[in-house]
């Protein structure tokens, strides 16, 4: 079995590489989006509408939930697809860096999604809780961020494929 620790396959390499660019630019938009929404709520001459706050914030649990079990649902479908498949013809680690691409980039635009609207909640209401949801997002989408451990983790999770 290959290690995926060394640095001995180029195309994993190269994955992971893209992966991070794409994460990475996920997190910079956030927070950058984070930083101009702070500055324009604490710069604000009128108060913000908390109104529509106890909808938008349901909203936005509904959000973070739906994007939650659509993850789930992702990642039970790509590792049954390979588990069925048990590594069968080609090369297997462009059997799984396929799938765990898909996993990685769904999972950060779903959480990107529902970061970015607990900062709309935040613009239009300047409501702290909003914020602080948006953190979590943050925080949960830096998660996402790929590395060799998180592919070892997600080939075991597969079946524990041997990596050619």
């Amino acid at each position: 079995m290959a290690d995926v620790n060394s640095d001995s396959d180029p195309r994993l390499a190269a994955t992971l590489q893209r992966l991070r660019i794409v994460v990475a630019a996920l997190l910079l938009g956030a927070v950058s989006f984070a930083a101009v929404a702070v500055f324009l709520v604490q710069s604000q001459t009128r108060p913000t509408s908390p109104e529509p706050a106890r909808a938008l914030m349901a909203a936005l649990a509904a959000l973070a939930v739906g994007a939650t079990v659509a993850y789930r649902l992702v990642r039970r479908g790509l590792l049954g697809q390979l588990r069925a498949r048990g590594g069968t013809g080609g090369s297997q680690i462009e059997e799984l860096l396929e799938p765990f691409a898909t996993l990685i980039l769904v999972g950060a635009a779903l959480t990107e999604g529902w970061c970015l609207f607990a900062l709309v909640i935040y613009l239009v209401t300047g409501l702290p809780v909003a914020l602080v949801a948006a953190a979590v997002g943050v925080f949960i989408l830096a998660l996402f961020f790929p590395g060799r451990r998180r592919f070892q983790a997600f080939r075991e999770a597969a079946g524990g494929l041997e990596i050619r």
